[in-house]
């Protein structure tokens, strides 16, 4: 297979762990498409946490890892961290220019603009994408109802157009079903693991016998508590 030239979106990437587990998992794909020889850009923004930015640095670090990062800072970090508005500047000029560049492209997530804009930018350039809400394709938790007016504005092309739309489990396949997603063009595709952050292997026990929890049966999760699920866990008790 010839080297492909691949495009992925997304609001936030490596070091903006504060977001969740999404900027993890388009750092390991890109970093896995690069080992496997494509080549890789990744178009976001500079938010990190609540309080802090991209440093400078960040496309710097990301070509020393082979990964073409471009970094677009937003208007404000407060309301990208607060409110989830990632406001990228420059992002749809460059796409504009670049977007026939690419073969195809991933974008993360929904429900924000830099999504919204590399789909209207993708589409008129005749490149096919897909999309990975990761959880984030129905109107749940804050904000429904700008989730609402964001679909059938600036945002009603992203799903829609989308060449393919990846389920990271199964809950998520029938959920994206229920939302109108053709069967088609729905596939599974779990979450990526970068094996090489488990070389060497952890040391079986290690975590039981850090937190004393000794030999009995233990059930761990880990994610984080939304508003629906924290209403159960609460009804539950």
């Amino acid at each position: 297979m010839l080297p492909l030239r691949v495009l992925h979106v997304a609001p936030y990437y490596e070091e903006a762990w504060a977001y969740g587990g999404i900027p993890r998992v388009v750092s390991r794909l890109a970093r896995g498409l690069v080992r496997r020889g494509h080549r890789v850009t990744v178009c976001t923004t500079d938010v990190r946490d609540a309080a802090s930015r991209l440093p400078a640095e960040a496309e710097r670090r990301g070509a020393a890892r082979g990964v073409e990062l471009r970094v677009f800072p937003n208007l404000s970090n407060r309301l990208a961290y607060h409110l989830q508005l990632f406001t990228p500047r420059g992002l749809g000029q460059f796409l504009r220019c670049a977007a026939a560049d690419f073969d195809v492209a991933h974008l993360h997530g929904c429900h924000h603009l830099p999504g919204a804009i590399a789909a209207r930018a993708l589409a008129h350039a005749g490149v096919p994408y897909v999309l990975t809400p990761n959880g984030t394709a129905p109107r749940l938790e804050r904000r429904r109802a700008a989730k609402w007016l964001f679909d059938r504005t600036l945002g009603r092309g992203m799903l829609p157009g989308a060449a393919g739309v990846l389920a990271v489990s199964d809950a998520e396949r029938v959920q994206l079903a229920a939302l109108g997603v053709p069967a088609a063009a729905l596939r599974l595709l779990p979450n990526p693991l970068d094996l090489e952050e488990l070389d060497p292997p952890l040391e079986r026990g290690r975590f039981r016998a850090r937190w004393r929890l000794g030999d009995a049966p233990l059930v761990l999760y880990l994610g984080m508590l939304t508003w629906p699920l924290a209403r159960v866990l609460a009804w539950n008790r």
